[in-house]
């Protein structure tokens, strides 16, 4: 005669702790855009980045700032500003980049941060029509920095004058290929039209392949 035991598993309830991270500003600004980034592993690493807002201008970011913790979120690094993902000297004024959105890419294990440039006047926004790129920048975790931001290439560049992955949730493929929504214009017709661009990602460089709609 056989014996058969059965064995009933028990799954410990999740249990989530919500703390605030108190990071004192002028009254001229705000923080916006905070977006989480995790790199898997045993380091418990995780990379914050956030931007100020100019309360008396529209759309008038600072460059990019990043926090970090080494410990599931327990403690914090004081936010520091990046170089790498700041703003750039154009001959009409300047272009930085915002609406930053850090996720691990698995096929490449690197965290890949994906936005849109914005281009400014002094403190405000250059004046419409402007263009605007999709932007992205990837994570050196020995040194806690971003790589100088770069933007992906587009075809038919007059269809895609004013392109950008804002504040954009993106999907991995099974090969490492990227979906990453976008909304676009031409510049001239006042509505706007989106669709999900594939791309490809080496690692450093983020590729144009088509749009999937």
């Amino acid at each position: 005669m056989s014996c058969a035991k059965t064995f009933k598993v028990v799954e410990k309830p999740l249990r989530m702790r919500l703390e605030g991270i108190k990071i004192p500003l002028p009254p001229t600004n705000c923080w916006v855009h905070p977006k989480a980034g995790m790199i898997p592993g045993d380091s418990g690493l995780i990379v914050i980045t956030m931007q100020q807002l100019l309360l008396s201008g529209s759309d008038v970011f600072s460059p990019i700032y990043e926090m970090h913790s080494v410990d599931g979120g327990n403690s914090w690094s004081e936010p520091k500003l990046n170089d790498s993902l700041g703003r750039r000297s154009e001959a009409n004024g300047e272009v930085g980049i915002c609406d930053f959105t850090p996720a691990w890419h698995e096929k490449t294990g690197k965290l890949l941060g994906t936005g849109h440039t914005v281009r400014y006047l002094g403190e405000r926004l250059l004046p419409a029509p402007r263009t605007r790129e999709t932007a992205y920048s990837v994570f050196e975790p020995a040194n806690y920095v971003w790589s100088p931001w770069e933007i992906v290439k587009m075809p038919k560049e007059s269809e895609f004058f004013s392109s950008g992955a804002g504040c954009a949730q993106r999907v991995e493929l099974p090969n490492g290929d990227i979906l990453l929504p976008i909304y676009f214009h031409d510049g001239h017709c006042p509505y706007r039209s989106f669709t999900v661009m594939r791309c490809a990602f080496d690692g450093e460089k983020l590729t144009y392949i088509r749009n999937m709609c």
